[in-house]
């Protein structure tokens, strides 16, 4: 299983009491997983020349994840995310800006990228905010069917780092999509859809969009697929860990449906382990256990 990953690597800065630094961002955090879960992992970013980035590929390579595509980049800083927790385990984030993952394919990096099959591209809105960085996300997009089996987005709002044309664009090139119950507020801001209840979001979206499955999750009750074809929503299960934080868990989720769905599992059963991963993954204060 050939995995292409695109997007932000950061550092999470979490109070002290919390662990203190960690590694992170979502497209990361989704390497991380699909690679420990046993995928052959390609990573396009980019990270500073700096202390921070110098220790960021070397998390890269502890998760097994290729850094063929990784470019250094010396005139920005690697990426950096001040995290606080509330008592619910809810994370905010204040995301500096300007960095490193926001300048990919600096210098012609993107002639170093592999244009061979890979059966799963990963894309999200949030390392498109800069205009380097989204063109770099075309340039991977072009000729999505000849060169990866699926096309997967986390749409991922982050702060005010989105429009309607970078969402559309993201829409409009995946075969399947996830999302979080939250995000459905942000389809209606944008004026893609206002629907009653995550369901009907998930059917709106699939069909006008000509999308394959649509994941929605529910944060404590779990989550459903919309499937286009049967016109149907499948639940999973709902989880009973205890939680400590809830970052990376989407990106967790992510990474076990993808890599089961690869595997020809049935829905009920890639719904089930991403709720399992995601499940255990908020036990803990970092996106990535070490276990």
């Amino acid at each position: 299983m050939n995995i292409l990953v695109f997007g932000d690597i950061l550092w999470d800065l979490f109070p002290e009491s919390m662990g203190g630094r960690k590694i992170g961002g979502a497209a990361f955090n989704f390497a991380a997983h699909i690679s420990k879960l046993g995928a052959n992992t390609d990573f396009v970013t980019a990270v500073g020349d700096d202390d921070l980035g110098h220790d960021a590929l070397k998390k890269i390579e502890y998760y097994g994840i290729s850094t063929n595509y990784v470019t250094v980049n010396p005139n920005h800083s690697t990426g950096a995310c001040i995290v606080s927790v509330d008592e619910n385990g809810i994370p905010s984030y204040k995301l500096a800006e300007g960095v490193a993952f926001d300048y990919i394919f600096t210098k012609g990096a993107e002639n170093k990228v592999s244009k061979g099959f890979y059966d799963v591209l990963y894309i999200g809105t949030f390392p498109q905010r800069n205009e380097v960085s989204a063109k770099a996300a075309d340039i991977l997009l072009e000729n999505s069917v000849e060169n990866y089996r699926e096309v997967f987005c986390d749409i991922n709002f982050r702060g005010n780092f989105y429009n309607l044309s970078m969402v559309e664009k993201c829409l409009h090139s995946c075969s399947i999509l996830k999302v979080s119950r939250e995000e459905k507020d942000t389809f209606e801001e944008l004026g893609i859809c206002s629907c009653k209840d995550e369901e009907a979001m998930a059917a709106y979206i699939a069909e006008k969009y000509n999308i394959k499955l649509v994941v929605v999750t529910l944060n404590k009750d779990g989550a459903f697929v919309y499937d286009r074809k049967t016109k149907k929503c499948l639940y999973s299960h709902k989880p009973c860990s205890k939680v400590v934080s809830t970052v990376g868990a989407g990106d967790s989720f992510s990474a076990s449906f993808i890599y089961n769905y690869i595997r020809k599992q049935p829905l009920d059963i890639c719904l089930r382990e991403a709720v399992n991963l995601s499940s255990y993954v908020v036990s803990f204060a970092e996106a990535i256990p070490e276990d």
